[in-house]
């Protein structure tokens, strides 16, 4: 406990008379020149001492400043999270239709208001409501023509997350401009960090940096390779849904989504009668081709189906060869196997001290994913473009490179309609798991080991006007 200047003094003076009683310590000096400001120097200086010596102590995050808490961060790239503003879209809408030749143009940056004036967004991109094209932004059920953009809270925190049709005040005016409302919550709001979760965080990242710790072993696979490892997923054989291998000591099963292709060759002579070939290196990609005797040969690709070992880096493909080999066939195949995953597990996983965990290395399982879709347009808009924006939209949300819980058909709606101009209704006559569905249109859960794929047999489109 660092002492007061009164502290101070007071143990000075003790010091001083018992060196020479005859000193006089109260007043003149002595008192004035050597005590007071020595004791004011000193009380300040063990103050500081304290402080820093809590900063090495469990105590860092009540004892640590803003200054000192950023300083840590700054060191590891650990920033203070700043929050997040809600985000939505914005509806615009006019009664009329502008003049042929100009336009209603809603700037980037606009504000818009719940009625109270309590909550404030802002559109974070230009739309324009075209007189040359006015049929295309007749929403003929509301009888108005309207343009949808995309728009934020201007301030951070969950409050901003606000239910259909709350924002609808346009603060000023806007030429044109009839009225605004959101048709679909505000979300995505969180509160800035405090400075003890921040701390917390930066704790939390050196925790399970031991290479045999789960934590650990996450963290090394993350940082390994940064560009092709997109995702990682971790089953423990506690997971007795999920994990598939048998084993009698501790183990868990490592899903990467991600991959380097290497090319690999299995050249070998026939002895007779031999009509598979086994494939080393694995999980393979492709099987590029196969040749007996220099000449092109039938074979049948066979996947390890085996739920403890299939694509893993110690599943068992081969090639089946029809007709069976001769004595002294030359046989050659060449395939492309993941060495990313090759990689991970010979490079992280193949030492001593993991504590007698047994770790394998995967990719990711794939649910195949059924959906057609249905989407009304407008006469004016090409069936092709709609069609192929549609496609990069459903795309790129049912083939994330992440692993994720589920997905809804709410949300792919809700996006198609948004973000592909001309489009009058969307509607889902599939969306479901191809292997596991219940219902034909209904939300997707996924496991933490899958990765969901479009079922392209079961993929469709369908424009009409």
């Amino acid at each position: 406990m660092a002492r007061t200047k009164t502290q101070i003094a007071t143990s000075m003076i003790a010091t001083l008379r018992s060196v020479d009683p005859s000193i006089d310590v109260e007043v003149g000096p002595i008192r004035d020149f050597v005590i007071t400001p020595t004791a004011k120097e000193l009380a300040a200086t063990e103050e500081r001492a304290e402080h820093l010596a809590l900063l090495y102590s469990l105590a860092f995050a009540q004892t640590a400043s803003d200054a000192e808490v950023k300083a840590l961060a700054d060191n590891f790239g650990i920033s203070r999270g700043r929050g997040s503003p809600s985000s939505g879209f914005l509806t615009f809408f006019s009664y009329t239709a502008p003049a042929a030749g100009s336009s209603y143009t809603v700037s980037r940056g606009t504000l818009v208001s719940t009625t109270d004036g309590t909550y404030m967004y802002r559109t974070m991109e230009v739309g324009s409501i075209l007189g040359d094209a006015a049929d295309a932004y007749y929403n003929g059920t509301k009888q108005y023509y309207e343009i949808t953009i995309r728009a934020e809270a201007v301030a951070v925190g969950p409050d901003y997350d606000v239910p259909p049709y709350r924002v609808t005040k346009i603060v000023g005016s806007l030429t044109g401009i009839s009225g605004a409302e959101n048709r679909v919550a505000f979300t995505g709001g969180s509160v800035s960090e405090t400075k003890a979760g921040h701390v917390s965080r930066i704790q939390t990242r050196f925790l399970g940096m031991e290479r045999g710790t789960a934590g650990g072993i996450l963290s090394n696979i993350r940082n390994y390779d940064t560009t092709n490892i997109k995702d990682v997923s971790i089953v423990y054989s506690t997971d007795h849904t999920l994990f598939r291998r048998k084993t009698t000591t501790p183990a868990l099963d490592v899903y990467i989504i991600g991959e380097v292709g290497e090319q690999a060759t299995v050249v070998f002579t026939a002895v007779g009668g031999e009509d598979t070939v086994t494939l080393l290196r694995q999980p393979i990609l492709s099987i590029d081709s196969v040749t007996v005797n220099g000449l092109p040969a039938s074979y049948e690709w066979v996947i390890d189906q085996l739920p403890e070992t299939t694509k893993s880096t110690s599943a068992r493909d081969f090639i089946r060869l029809t007709p069976p080999l001769t004595a002294a066939d030359v046989v050659q195949v060449t395939y492309t196997y993941n060495k990313l995953l090759t990689n991970i597990q010979n490079d992280l996983f193949t030492y001593q001290g993991m504590f007698g965990t047994s770790i394998l290395t995967r990719a990711a399982w794939e649910a195949p994913i059924a959906l057609t879709v249905n989407i009304s347009r407008l006469s004016v808009f090409s069936e092709s473009r709609i069609q192929t924006q549609a496609d990069g939209i459903i795309t790129d949300y049912i083939e994330q490179e992440l692993f994720i819980d589920a997905l809804f058909p709410e949300v792919l709606r809700d996006r198609i309609q948004s973000r592909v101009a001309g489009v009058s209704t969307v509607t889902f006559s599939y969306f479901t798991r191809t292997d596991f569905g219940t219902l034909d249109v209904e939300v997707i859960e996924l496991r933490k080991l899958e990765r969901a794929v479009l079922d392209t047999a079961n993929y469709n489109i369908l424009v009409s006007s």
